[in-house]
């Protein structure tokens, strides 16, 4: 996609345009979950280089240009990025610069963007004070302003520039979260969660020579082995941005990585972005704290500590940090963490550090199989709304390509090929069809996010609920199974009345497996148009004799009740079951009785068998039931295999005397087919209502199977078991029915 330029950016001093893009958007994705999945899909298919239909919502931050919001933008648009990062200005009058009269660094990037590419395009990223002399840079911003924050009180009363400088920190970080929160920026990157305690030498002098300071009091964490981040790798392998990471790792020896994030310093981080998370920052403009995890034992641990004493506030989220190689013999416990992390972790973007890329023969960026793995975790879990950010020097991988990194091979950011990298995993099989299919779309707005229970016993649901929850591609692929190996098990212990029997031809039962089949692969409804004669032939038809031969078929029949049908899936899936499993009854001749039984009751040893269902569905929401009664107007698989007649009578419907070969309506019985009656009640006044309070009165004709899905799904906001309650008292059911 070739884009043109948009809005165009001046200042006095020079004018830059930024490539078009639609307004709001990334704002809106991060903060409206509840629109999320039209958002996420226009971010990924609107102004960007990002043509395969997919959502990956890709950033990048540039460290040689942190403080040019504007140039930054240009660069990523150019290469493809929806978004960049920038390191959050110091607004005037809090540091000690101004104080002291000296000279204060000013941002022109601030006036050459206009305010919609701030609250759309800009992640902001809280960095160390330009006018701070940075002794011991391990390379990650904002690491001495942390140093500052998080000092012991005990230890600032014995030296006074200690204090100043802690008190000045505190006035950096709120002053830069307001400018954010001012600008209207999306979400802010802050350091991570400080694993050991700092010292007054580390304030001081910038030492990493830290203190390591264990606490007892709210350790929140179980040390047992039954706990999945205190394996012994949390306390051996350290995977971080340098070598001062095999130091740490030594350091980390002896201590549980419980303790390790449970020092002052730790609890003091926590007390401000608490406090960040309550404001108005947070709670008015709507700004999200991203903390920088490293993905290690220690700092997953570390984080949670500090969400949960953080009342797991949903302003503060998780940007992990993938920032060194990640050996096999690590990755089982990195594995077994992110799995119970990401369930609870608020994880919202994952970094990609430019240092854990390999470079293939060709010269392309690659990620080792271990770090595939983990991406391919990370997206499987979360991908639709994983925001991915690539950042780090390029001091090493000047050459990517055989070419200058600067020039067309890396684009204008020179990292062009990281994100094409990227995207190509996120293609891969599987994560297509599991973030990119409907139902992920559809799932997309309610990942993560605490919902109201539905009250279905004194609410109606709406329509689109309803349909909503039709969209579970398993659960009601399970309920059709289900019944069928219900009705397998009745009929093969012979636990259904036996109608009689009736003729039919072998092309007729030929024409329902394969109508059988049509409604298993269709999900349980065979639309318009699919009639008996437009079904072509089948591997599983029946091959003995010709089309035309007469075939003797024994029919039993069985009473499903589906109790809180909704709009009707679960009467579609039964309806569905009971063509399948008739259709692989009748395909073969079975050994029904032996040879002296049949000779006895002068029938043959071997039978063809087929079921004939009467569905009961039971519904109290009147639109609902109206939505049934429309469906069995219009499709001939909930009357039995005829058309709909509104005039015949249903009196019979349960009369044991009526014609063991015609139906409720006088029509004949197809093998094979449901008839389905629809009941407007609700089911703890169900011995009012005639049909029902003829079931009760004889045994004969109550159900031998009852269907609900009225526990809800796993992981949905649907739980009404009160609903059942009825049903299972009234009487309805017989003593072996099956549920």
């Amino acid at each position: 996609n070739k884009e043109t330029a948009g809005p165009s950016c001046r200042s006095r001093s020079s004018s830059i345009s930024v490539p078009s893009h639609p307004q709001h958007i990334y704002k809106q994705n991060i903060i409206t979950p509840t629109t999320q999945s039209e958002r996420v899909t226009a971010m990924a298919n609107n102004g960007s280089t990002n043509t395969s239909g997919n959502t990956f919502i890709g950033g990048i931050f540039l460290p040689e240009i942190a403080d040019d919001a504007v140039t930054s933008l240009s660069y990523a648009r150019n290469d493809g990025f929806e978004y960049c990062v920038t390191e959050l200005p110091v607004p005037p009058g809090i540091s000690s610069a101004s104080a002291n009269g000296g000279a204060e660094v000013v941002r022109t990037d601030v006036t050459r963007l206009e305010s919609k590419w701030w609250s759309t395009s800009v992640v902001g990223m809280v960095a160390d004070p330009p006018h701070w002399d940075i002794v011991d840079d391990d390379g990650q911003p904002g690491n001495e302003l942390l140093r500052a924050l998080t000092t012991n009180p005990g230890n600032v009363s014995k030296n006074k520039a200690v204090g100043t400088k802690k008190d000045e920190a505190e006035k950096i970080l709120w002053g830069v979260m307001e400018w954010a929160s001012h600008m209207n920026i999306p979400a802010v990157i802050l350091p991570s969660v400080p694993l050991t305690e700092f010292t007054v030498k580390n304030i001081i002098n910038g030492s990493r020579n830290e203190k390591t300071m264990a606490d007892s009091d709210e350790d929140i964490f179980d040390d047992s082995e039954r706990n999945s981040f205190s394996s012994p790798l949390a306390t051996q392998s350290h995977i971080g941005p340098s070598d001062e990471n095999n130091r740490s790792a030594a350091l980390f020896q002896g201590h549980s990585t419980t303790s390790l994030g449970n020092n002052f310093s730790a609890k003091e981080y926590t007390r401000l972005l608490s406090a960040l998370s309550t404001s108005a920052i947070c709670t008015s403009s709507h700004v999200q704290l991203w903390v920088r995890v490293p993905l290690t034992l220690q700092h997953l641990q570390a984080y949670q500590l500090l969400l949960s004493r953080c009342d797991h506030s949903s302003h503060i989220g998780c940007m992990l940090y993938v920032c060194n190689s990640l050996d096999a013999a690590s990755l089982p416990a990195i594995v077994r963490a992110l799995h119970n992390f990401l369930g609870g972790g608020n994880v919202k973007a994952v970094s990609w550090d430019t240092s854990v890329f390999l470079i293939n023969k060709k010269g392309y960026p690659t990620l080792s199989k271990s770090h595939q793995f983990v991406f391919q975790l990370l997206f499987g879990r979360l991908g639709r709304t994983l925001r991915v950010l690539v950042e780090g020097n390029m001091d090493q991988n000047t050459a990517i390509n055989g070419g200058d990194a600067g020039g067309s091979s890396g684009g204008n950011t020179k990292r062009l090929y990281y994100l094409q990298y990227l995207r190509h995993l996120r293609s891969r099989t599987p994560l297509p069809s599991i973030l990119d299919s409907e139902e992920a779309t559809i799932e997309t707005p309610y990942l993560d996010h605490l919902q109201s229970p539905l009250q279905p016993l004194g609410d109606h649901l709406e329509y689109q609920t309803y349909e909503t929850f039709e969209k579970d591609p398993v659960k009601y692929l399970r309920y059709g199974e289900a019944v069928a190996l219900a009705l397998e098990d009745a009929i093969a212990e012979d636990r259904l009345r036996y109608l009689g029997s009736t003729t039919t031809t072998v092309e007729q039962l030929n024409t329902m497996n394969r109508l059988a089949k049509l409604a298993a692969e269709s999900g349980g409804y065979v639309g318009e148009g699919a009639g008996l004669l437009n079904v072509g032939e089948d591997e599983n038809d029946i091959t003995v004799g010709n089309d035309e031969e007469i075939v003797e078929v024994d029919i039993h029949e069985v009473t499903i009740m589906v109790v809180g049908a909704g709009r009707g899936p679960l009467v579609r899936e039964a309806i569905a079951a009971v063509s399948r499993v008739s259709a692989s009854w009748m395909k073969d001749y079975r050994y029904d009785l032996s040879p002296e039984e049949a000779l006895k009751e002068n029938r043959p040893s071997k039978r063809r068998k087929a079921i004939y269902a009467k569905v009961i569905a039971i519904e109290k929401n009147p639109s609902a039931v109206l939505y049934l009664k429309s469906f069995k107007a219009g499709d001939p698989s909930w009357n039995g295999g005829h058309e709909y007649n509104p005039s015949s009578a249903r009196d019979n419907f349960f009369d044991p005397n009526a014609d063991a070969n015609e139906d409720a309506e006088g029509q004949i019985i197809i093998p094979g087919t449901s008839n389905v009656i629809i009941i407007g009640c609700d089911m703890r006044e169900a011995t009012s209502h005639p049909l029902l309070k003829y079931m009760i009165q004889n045994p004969g004709s109550r159900a031998e199977m009852v269907v609900s899905e009225l526990l809800g799904s796993f992981g949905d906001n649907e739980l009404s078991p009160e609903c059942l309650d009825g049903v299972q008292q009234c009487g309805v059911l017989k003593e072996n029915c099956v549920s």
